[in-house]
């Protein structure tokens, strides 16, 4: 299901959606999107963005995060076509892109993102087929290395992990496609 509303707002009409936004994430409050009532589970990917082209300027916030209550388990469709499994993969992968975006910019890595990739490598290792634990544990352990890095600040080995992980994704994919 998509639903989408264009809106012409002022500055300060924008920050008064957004408050609202705010105060009903809050207090647990579903928040109006689009005409349609949407509860936000506790966990959520957050991406913001900026861009310019053709003399116009675009912010983007897009939030997402695994549908529930229609069965959970691995390979179980979600309304939109995704497993559990896929929609991991693909966050881990976004995760992986984020961080080595951030370290080829000279931006330090960002803890909360490794933690979160060895998170959800733990969840997919814990929902993963059985011939595909191996390959998972090795990447959970790798994980629990980037964030070592990433915690001591040590640029350099944070992009070999990244390396590492990167090739792991790339054999393992290869292995089971």
């Amino acid at each position: 299901m998509k639903l989408e509303r264009a809106l012409r707002l002022n500055s300060r009409e924008l920050a008064a959606m957004l408050r609202d936004w705010a105060d009903k994430l809050d207090s647990g409050i579903e928040i109006d999107v689009a005409g349609m009532s949407v509860n936000l589970p506790d966990e959520l990917r957050v991406e913001v963005g900026y861009k310019e082209k053709n003399s116009k300027a675009k912010v983007k916030l897009k939030v997402t995060w695994p549908e529930v209550g229609r069965g959970s388990g691995p390979g179980v469709p979600h309304e939109h076509g995704k497993s559990d499994i896929k929609w991991i993969k693909e966050e881990m992968g976004e995760l992986l892109n984020s961080l080595r975006r951030g370290i080829e910019s000279g931006v330090d890595a960002s803890l909360a993102d490794a933690e979160r990739f060895r998170e959800l490598s733990a969840l997919f290792l814990e929902r993963a087929k059985p011939a595909w634990r191996p390959g998972a544990a090795e990447v959970v352990k790798t994980a629990g290395f980037l964030i070592e890095a990433v915690t001591q600040g040590k640029k350099e080995t944070v992009r070999q992990r990244l390396d590492e992980l990167a090739g792991l994704r790339r054999h393992y994919h290869d292995s089971f496609k």
